[in-house]
């Protein structure tokens, strides 16, 4: 034999180990993978019938081992357990890869094997002439352009498998507005009241909003490329230790999301699909370090230049672009709802169905055709439902809209290279339904410019051009919505926050969180830019507020400055978040 020959078994050995031990990984895949590998189909056929048949004999012997242990022993310490699976092991005369298997299920349980006799199906001679291929068997289209942007997101895939763990761990046991997150303190020597989480992840972590965990905590936009690139990657990779039920399945929900969403790549720019994954993988790790910091009640960096993981989100978050075919009238605004709108650009979430119609009946040659409207209906899935307030031009608010009507409301779309006017019906929603309200506009003070529109010099004005106010028309909500037959509750809403000092102008924002339990409702106002702002207590004393602190329901009839629920989601709201 050969060296050549002799590495070449070495190297089928080695992965023949490999896949035996990491049992998840579908035989259609390691198929595939064979296949890229230049392997012809009877030694591919071969290879896989050798695993498969591995895999069954340390099941059958795994399931023979734990039972026996079950029966005879009791409960046993690792230990015990390894030094029995040795026993067991030499009396069957198991090899030592059987032996390291069965010694890896009996430590984990039975239970925990992602083991499953149908997805180890052979992929049929009927399969192959149909041209169908099991969707474990995919595989990327990798160019050379790729492979760089390709080994960037396997090595953030193995720096960052420990955070995804713990953020897993941390997900499962997560608790709604759990005590953890409102004890959270804010620090002045440690903390830089500027630097903090952003009010909309905590309106969209603080409570427990299962599909929003799953979609963005549990599923891994990196291994989501790396399953389907292990053709194109020298090594093997652990890609399915320690996975928790339901991962897989939002990560394949996930894909095929990506997959059916217009705004998956950024048409003006030179991305390609594995460039722009790798964009999201990097918003989503520095997503996990914010939401693993807020869930332990940190709300704060300490410098603009901490590397603790709260700085990192918004900066890379502004870096990722969305198309605005649904939404062309809000690409130009940069506010709370844009950020709400690029990061479920991210992870594809579109759960609101939507029929578009078109808003007039058109004419030709004199005659209206009133069916036009009918042949023009559209379907769509769009991320948020917009709410436009009317325009506070004499400074006075209008009078109250709902939130309800704004489920059948004109809108416009983009529409064969142009802003085209629809009727928007919401018709079905996927667990989530977002609105949004842009409440700020600029404003301008005609008093402080010249009849000629001319500056000799800067005017000393506090007033001007580019100043953003608040527009407080109150909107009417319900604090449960309801899609058809299914009934959506106010989990959050995003408030736009005025200075204490100067109620003019609007900086960044807040969040008041809505908690439901057997006690009733409770409402959490999370102002992370107060919390540095004393105040004169009636004592002669000077306080501050906490990040988070309760808020009443309804305005207080004794005392007037006491903030409430109703007042401020009313006046203020701008991101209204619904979920079953």
């Amino acid at each position: 034999m050969s060296n050549r020959d002799a590495r070449d078994v070495t190297v089928k050995e080695n992965d023949v180990e490999f896949y035996v031990k990491q049992n998840s990984i579908p035989l259609d895949q390691i198929r595939t993978i064979l296949k890229h590998r230049k392997m012809s189909d009877d030694e591919a056929d071969a290879f896989v019938e050798k695993i498969r048949e591995t895999r069954h004999r340390v099941q059958k012997y795994s399931q023979k081992f734990i039972k026996k242990v079950d029966e005879h022993y009791g409960s046993h310490d690792i230990t015990k357990i390894v030094e029995k699976a040795t026993k067991f092991a030499d009396k069957h005369k198991l090899s030592t890869l059987e032996r390291d298997s069965i010694i890896k299920l009996a430590v984990s349980g039975d239970t925990n094997s992602l083991y499953n006799p149908i997805v180890e199906v052979k992929y049929t001679d009927m399969a192959k002439f149909m041209g169908i291929e099991s969707p474990a068997g995919q595989v990327l289209n990798i160019g050379t352009k790729d492979y760089a942007p390709l080994n960037e997101i396997v090595k953030l895939y193995e720096v960052s498998k420990v955070l995804h763990g713990d953020i897993k761990l941390q997900a499962a046991m997560h608790r709604d507005c759990a005590p953890e997150i409102l004890m959270g303190k804010f620090n002045s020597e440690k903390h830089n009241v500027s630097t903090h989480i952003h009010p909309v992840l905590v309106a969209l972590f603080m409570p427990k909003i299962t599909c929003v965990d799953k979609r963005m905590l549990y599923a891994n936009m990196g291994r989501l490329v790396i399953q389907r690139a292990l053709p194109f990657i020298d090594r093997n990779i652990s890609l399915y230790d320690n996975v928790i039920n339901g991962e897989l399945e939002a990560e394949w929900e996930l894909t095929t999301d990506i997959v059916r969403d217009p705004n998956s790549l950024a048409y003006f720019s030179n991305d390609t699909p594995i460039t722009n994954i790798l964009k999201r993988f990097r918003i989503q790790i520095e997503l996990w370090k914010n939401v693993q910091s807020l869930r332990q009640g940190k709300f704060y960096a300490s410098t603009y230049d901490d590397t603790s993981g709260i700085n990192g989100f918004l900066s890379i978050l502004s870096q990722y672009e969305w198309s605005y075919f649904d939404s062309p009238d809000m690409f130009h605004v940069q506010d709370e709802g844009t950020v709400l709108r690029k990061l479920l650009a991210v992870f594809s979430v579109r759960p609101t169905l939507v029929q578009l119609t078109s808003l007039n009946a058109k004419s030709v040659l004199g005659q209206v055709n009133y069916f036009n409207g009918l042949a023009r209906t559209t379907f769509m899935n769009i991320p948020i439902i917009n709410v436009r307030l009317p325009s506070e031009l004499d400074g006075v608010p209008a009078g109250a809209i709902s939130l309800r009507n704004a489920m059948s409301q004109a809108d416009v779309v983009y529409e064969h290279k142009s802003i085209v006017p629809k009727n928007k019906t919401v018709i079905f929603t996927n667990g989530l339904l977002f609105f949004y309200i842009n409440r700020r506009y600029q404003q301008l003070n005609l008093a402080s410019l010249n009849v000629n529109y001319r500056y000799s010099s800067v005017p000393n004005v506090q007033w001007n051009i580019g100043q953003s106010a608040v527009n407080e028309t109150e909107v009417d909500f319900d604090e449960r919505m309801t899609v058809r037959e299914d009934s959506l509750d106010l989990r959050s809403v995003v408030c736009v926050y005025k200075p204490p000092i100067d109620g003019h102008i609007s900086i960044g924002c807040t969040t008041i969180v809505c908690q439901q339990g057997d006690a009733g409702k409770k409402y959490w106002y999370y102002r992370p830019m107060l919390a540095n702002f004393a105040k004169l207590e009636p004592s002669g004393t000077w306080k501050a507020d906490p990040p988070i602190s309760h808020l009443q329901e309804m305005p207080s009839l004794t005392d007037p400055q006491l903030l409430s629920f109703n007042v401020e989601a009313r006046k203020f709201g701008s991101v209204f978040v619904y979920a079953t």
